[in-house]
């Protein structure tokens, strides 16, 4: 409600009074301001909605690659590294103290934490699971590239 209202508010009005809940007077210079630009408006949407999309794209590239890995039983370390993400996930600071840390350490802050979501978070997704069945099976019938005759 604050914003419309300031939006709706006279420059000079919200300075010397602050921000009204009601705009004392309404002036639409600010829409009149940002319709005027309206290609830089278009140009700044195009970027915002590209860095989601390919954002979103390798997020979720690495983190199905990630859990991919951890789904193995023969690769080394897996138990270590999902002790690394459950602790990541369970211990993160949160907003306000990265956001802290990242500008008085001159660093860019992103707004967000790089982490990988795994759902076999599960004791029975650890004792068993499709994965193992799944790739016998494949090699079995000659997925992988060999045959078995």
């Amino acid at each position: 409600m604050i914003q419309i209202s300031s939006s709706l508010s006279n420059e000079n009005d919200v300075i010397s009074h602050g921000y009204p809940i009601l705009p004392r007077s309404i002036d639409l210079a600010a829409y009149e301001y940002v319709f005027s630009t309206s290609g830089q408006l278009r140009r700044a949407y195009g970027v915002t909605i590209l860095v989601t999309v390919i954002g979103t794209v390798l997020s979720l590239s690495v983190t199905l690659m990630f859990a991919f890995a951890l789904s193995q039983d023969q690769m080394p370390g897996a138990k270590i590294m999902m002790i690394m993400v459950v602790i990541t996930m369970l211990f993160n600071g949160g907003l306000v103290p990265t956001y802290y840390v990242c500008v008085h350490a001159d660093l860019p802050y992103q707004g967000y934490t790089a982490r990988v979501d795994c759902p076999r978070t599960h004791d029975e997704c650890f004792q068993s699971g499709p994965g193992k069945e799944l790739f016998q099976e494949q090699h079995s019938s000659g997925v992988n590239g060999s045959s078995k005759n």
